[in-house]
């Protein structure tokens, strides 16, 4: 198993030498894109059956990096309306 990290984003390329263990030996060359993540000025909301937005900012922690909502309770239907996302960097 090998593991690199990339310190970057942008088009990469990737060599590996595969040594069998008859001595035959194979490389394998990609070339891919690490896009840089999509930053979310504003989210998508969760409405529950009453149409309540469920993910208000207060419910958001940074602790996890998301919303926790803990006024949930089964049976419930959600729905998510990601009509208004609007992205920073697209």
């Amino acid at each position: 198993m090998c593991e690199y990290t990339f310190n970057s984003y942008g088009t990469k390329s990737v060599t590996a030498n595969i040594i069998l263990a008859n001595k035959k030996t194979y490389q394998i060359q990609s070339t891919f894109s690490l896009s840089e993540p999509l930053v979310l000025i504003r989210h998508a909301q969760v409405r529950d059956q009453d149409n309540i937005v469920l993910n208000t900012p207060e419910t958001f922690d940074p602790a996890v990096g998301g919303f926790v909502i803990n006024s949930i309770s089964a049976p419930a239907t959600l729905t998510l309306d990601a009509r208004d996302i609007i992205l920073e960097n697209p």
